[in-house]
């Protein structure tokens, strides 16, 4: 006998599967999450502040309560089950889930594989914002387009025009965007830093920076990815390797950017054509091995320190040419302050750098 049903009033699945098939004495149970039929998720939260909190008890709990309830839908029940696979993201979390999965079975329960599948979240992109209400459901829209592998988180430092607002309002449909409101401005470095640890406790393979204002083309994306799928660690969206360049620039700025990366490569001997690009992508051993206490620049010095870091761990920096154009919209964020860090601040990761002040986590 076979047969096989989508259960009315459970969560619809998401595609053309039922939730179990029947073939003879034999019950299939579809992969079953804690999603309610509302599409909303059983142990996950988001605050008033956005913040994603997840309950593995409770996430636990729920998905074992769908799946006997699927079981009933088929006659049957979890006493009837001999064999069961779990998948979690994070296996800190394997405490939590265990106490839970206690509570519905015994020594004499079903034959378990729990497996850790840290690569269901692939690759997280992080964009630091203030205000940014002019840019940030576009830039939004065109870095999900790009690929089904990336989520973005954005850090919004407090923005009074309301753009972590409006990602609030932007995530209600869309499971794809994170977000971290802070309190102020506090910095470039500190939102990266934060977004990095939320990378690496959520579990995402593949992290990368990125500006909100269009300036690092959301196309290359896909490429920084390739770079680092294809041995590199850290990916740079470079401006000035071979095939890369800037759009509308006077020849002064020009010669300041250009002039800035001769010098940071002149003092740290980093061979990176643009050491001073923001827009990257991480392999997670990168950010897993860099003590990011240690990472002090909180502005565009920020981005030099973290090669610095990369690159005195010997880690392989692979540059991918980009276009890099101007904002169209909104304002920019640098000032007199963020330039004097930057130069002061490469003198002195190379004096630290020299002490083994970034090397490897042991």
């Amino acid at each position: 006998m076979k047969d096989s049903k989508v259960i009315e009033g459970k969560a619809k699945p998401r595609g053309k599967y039922p939730h179990f098939k029947r073939v003879g004495d034999y019950i299939f149970v579809s992969g079953t999450s804690s999603r309610r039929s509302d599409n909303t998720f059983e142990g996950v939260e988001v605050d008033e502040m956005g913040t994603t909190n997840l309950d593995i008890r409770v996430q636990t709990r729920a998905v074992l309560r769908n799946i006997d309830s699927t079981l009933k839908a088929a006659g049957s029940s979890l006493k009837d089950v001999v064999d069961l696979t779990s998948f979690l993201v994070n296996m800190n979390d394997f405490g939590g889930y265990n106490e839970a999965y206690a509570e519905f079975f015994d020594y004499d329960g079903p034959a378990r594989t729990t497996v850790a599948v840290i690569h269901l979240n692939k690759a997280l992109v992080i964009i630091p914002t203030y205000n940014e209400i002019e840019n940030i459901e576009a830039i939004i829209a065109a870095v999900l387009e790009q690929n089904e592998d990336f989520d973005m988180l954005i850090v919004d430092d407090g923005s009074p025009d309301g753009t972590g607002e409006k990602v609030q309002e932007l995530m209600k449909s869309n499971k794809r965007i994170h977000l971290i409101q802070r309190s102020g401005k506090l910095g470039l470095g500190t939102a990266y830093i934060a977004g990095f640890r939320y990378g690496l406790e959520h579990g995402f393979e593949y992290i990368f920076e990125m500006d909100a204002d269009f300036s690092h083309p959301p196309k290359d994306l896909n490429n920084l990815y390739a770079a680092c799928k294809d041995g590199a660690d850290v990916a740079v969206g470079s401006r000035y390797t071979k095939g890369g360049g800037v759009k509308d620039w006077s020849n002064y700025r020009l010669f300041l950017s250009r002039g800035a990366s001769l010098y940071v490569r002149m003092i740290t001997f980093m061979p990176v054509m643009d050491p001073t690009a923001g827009f990257k992508c991480y392999k997670r051993k990168v950010l897993e091995t860099i003590d990011l206490d240690k990472i002090t620049s909180i502005g565009y010095a920020f981005q030099i320190e973290m090669k610095y870091a990369a690159y005195r761990n010997g880690f392989k920096i692979v540059e991918v040419p980009i276009i890099f154009a101007d904002r169209e919209k909104g304002t920019s964020k640098m000032d007199t302050s963020i330039i004097k860090e930057a130069i002061t601040g490469v003198l002195n990761m190379r004096l630290k750098g020299m002490k083994g002040y970034y090397k490897r986590n042991k």
